[in-house]
């Protein structure tokens, strides 16, 4: 599939807001983890936490969009892809 100025149109300002998306990601993990660390618990249970806390903002902040923007051309992998597509943005808020 060959790529154009519309494609872009549609996928420029997808990954301007994923970028700020992942950035706003990672500082609220940043201060998740420094918080948790300033508490009394055990290591793993710290981890264990952020990971909760990570799977329940991937779908807010729209990570998911970045499976939608490298998307297969034809055949079954794209009928595969276009499942898993489905399921995943399915997830979003």
């Amino acid at each position: 599939m060959r790529e154009s100025v519309v494609d872009w149109i549609f996928q420029g300002p997808v990954c301007a807001v994923l970028i700020i998306n992942l950035v706003f990601l990672i500082r609220i993990m940043w201060v998740l983890i420094t918080k948790l660390r300033s508490a009394n618990t055990v290591e793993t249970r710290q981890y264990r936490k952020a990971s909760k806390a990570l799977l329940v903002l991937i779908p807010l902040l729209g990570i998911t969009y970045l499976v939608v923007l490298a998307a297969p051309a034809e055949g079954v992998v794209s009928d595969i892809f276009a499942i898993a597509r489905a399921l995943l943005l399915s997830t979003q808020s």
